[in-house]
């Protein structure tokens, strides 16, 4: 179903005239050019890339620098394996076969001459005066030169061209090398030199149709965080424990030349755009629709990036950000914002993970963007809780990444199976993964800390997994739960503390809440014997509230249990945040 639907998004990209590469081409960054004269002379090396401005943000706002950008360009064949060997692209590559750079590789020399040598072999099929001029050029080029002529070592960080002097394209693009490459340069120069492969007809599984099976499937992924800068395969196999009925390499899973083209372009397409690409936890997520206009699928596209990272929204785009924040916002508070015809449109959220050359699978959900919007609408109800204001700032909607963050200290902790079971449980309305929950308590009993984003989903984490709990988004006294309660009272106890000791170094939270939150029996008597003597040194009417505050949250409390379960912890959590919100708008 995977490799379908990238089959299909490859199709309408280019039925809408996006620039894909087509079988046999593949799109490269060119950071150079490399001007000739029809004699083969060198003119100069041109840097290619383009400049552009970069916006940056940091803890002192915003600053704009130049900084050079490659160029994208469409070239013959695909990128080579690592490992390869000798392994000259047809007109592109980097310096070390170009040129014969030694500053790029070590072997830069042996390189060269597998570019050379095999570049004259064709010199004779290749009816075009443009390819003999390269062709005069690697006969008299010497590598040791390449310092002389280099601008700045920075452009042998891509590819390089050749181009004529004065002409408008590059060699490879000329009409009678293309045409050359279309129709028998392509296999000659991925045979030449190497015995014969032999290839399979089939039924393709994506297509249905019969064709030849690709034995790999090109061009390789790129964009993964965490996986080879080379690329990475989505379908592989290359061990004999994944082989069946004599059946080697992708055969077992039969998929066209054509077809695998066209799915791992429309992946790297997909992966090349920031407006279609986010990551949560260790999976980088791309997500895309089938609406046949490309001005509404790239609408609907920013509201599904909106929903899964608004931070990334405003980077790319700050004008759309604050549409799609908009209509987020509308989301929130349970309003329509689709028509019927964007209702119907279907969207794909696709989530990758590294596995060494390979890819995983963490997620793939499918459904219409009606469906989508309505279970968003579910999940920020669910997160629904009484900011915390001033200082805090704390977010307007909380996305899944902002969820997972809270589970480990660094980013790169982040267990990689959470992603996957939040986005499930979010985009499918069901009920929120125990184990991000118990990440979470884990952090709580770390570092003591209850901010919104933690609290908010511990309270959608217990709306979802039972009816019995009706919570509220802010302090609700008739909860008589007992973890709730004792949240609460927790809370009062901490504040009289504070109130009474403003400088004291190890507080009473500090001191006991991990304890206190899991077995109360053992440290609630403990903490009260010290609670007459905080109160003793407030003043006036708050020490009147106070105890009065105080009685009523014990007259909601039989005894101290000896053990909370994870969610009477969860409860815990939530009452002593909601209390604690309280005393900041009364006087208590």
């Amino acid at each position: 179903m995977l490799l379908k639907e990238l089959y299909d998004l490859y199709e309408r990209l280019c039925a809408s005239g996006e620039p894909l590469p087509r079988p046999g081409m593949s799109l490269q960054n060119i950071s150079y050019r490399i001007i000739i004269r029809p004699s083969g002379e060198l003119v100069r090396i041109e840097d290619a890339r383009e400049a552009e401005v970069v916006t940056r943000k940091n803890k002192k706002g915003a600053t704009e620098r130049t900084e050079m950008r490659m160029r994208t360009m469409l070239v013959p064949g695909e990128s080579k394996p690592s490992g390869s060997g000798v392994n000259p692209c047809f007109l592109w590559d980097n310096a070390a076969y170009m040129l014969g750079c030694r500053e790029v590789k070590e072997r830069a020399l042996e390189y060269f001459e597998g570019t050379r040598r095999k570049h004259l072999e064709q010199e004779q099929d290749i009816a075009c005066p443009a390819y003999s001029a390269v062709c005069r050029f690697m006969e008299q080029w010497n590598p040791d030169l390449c310092s002389a002529y280099v601008p700045t070592p920075d452009i042998y960080k891509g590819n390089g061209v050749f181009m004529l002097e004065g002409a408008t394209r590059c060699v490879h693009e000329e009409p009678e090398v293309v045409e050359w490459w279309q129709t028998r340069g392509e296999k000659r120069w991925k045979s030449a030199g190497k015995k014969e492969k032999k290839t399979s007809e089939g039924l393709c599984l994506v297509t249905g149709k019969r064709g030849t099976v690709a034995t790999l499937h090109a061009p390789s992924i790129k964009g993964v965080i965490g996986a080879q800068a080379t690329g990475a395969k989505l379908v592989s196999f290359n061990l004999p424990a994944f082989e069946s009925y004599g059946k080697e390499q992708s055969e077992n899973a039969p998929v066209s030349e054509y077809a695998a083209t066209a799915y791992c372009n429309a992946l790297n397409y997909l992966m090349a755009r920031e407006s279609c690409r986010a990551r949560i936890g260790d999976a980088t997520v791309v997500f895309w629709t089938d609406a046949p206009q490309r001005d509404t699928a790239d609408e609907m596209e920013m509201l599904i990036a909106g929903g899964l990272d608004a931070e990334r929204v405003e980077a790319i785009d700050s004008g759309l950000a604050a549409r799609v924040a908009l209509k987020l916002r509308e989301i929130a508070q349970g309003k329509n914002v689709l028509d019927i015809r964007s209702a119907s449109i279907r969207f794909f959220i696709l989530g990758l993970s590294p596995n060494a050359a390979r890819l995983s699978v963490r997620f793939f959900h499918t459904g219409t963007m009606g469906d989508f919007v309505r279970n968003l609408q579910s999940h920020y109800a669910a997160l629904e809780l009484q900011r915390r204001g001033g200082k805090f700032n704390d977010p307007e909607l909380v996305t899944p990444y902002m969820i997972l963050r809270e589970t480990s200290r660094d980013a790169k902790d982040i267990p990689p199976l959470l992603g996957g079971a939040l986005m499930r449980s979010i985009l499918q309305n069901q009920p929120y993964p125990d184990a991000v929950a118990l990440a979470i308590f884990r952090r709580i009993r770390a570092d003591r800390q209850l901010n919104y984003t933690r609290c908010a989903f511990l309270k959608a984490w217990l709306s979802r997994k039972t009816s019995t709990y009706h919570l509220k988004p802010m302090l609700d006294e008739t909860n008589i739960q007992p973890g709730y309660v004792l949240g609460r009272l927790f809370s009062v106890l901490c504040k009289t503390q504070e109130d009474a000791l403003p400088n004291i170094n190890r507080t009473v939270r500090d001191a006991f809440y991990a304890s206190a939150s899991s077995s109360p029996r053992s440290v609630f008597p403990r903490i009260l014997k010290t609670y007459n003597h905080h109160l003793a040194k407030l003043e006036g009417g708050r020490r009147v509230n106070r105890e009065k505050l105080m009685q009523e949250v014990m007259a909601c409390i039989t005894t101290f249990p000896a053990h909370l379960d994870l969610e009477q912890q969860g409860l815990f959590a939530l009452g002593f945040y909601h209390q604690t919100q309280a005393f900041y708008k009364s006087s208590r």
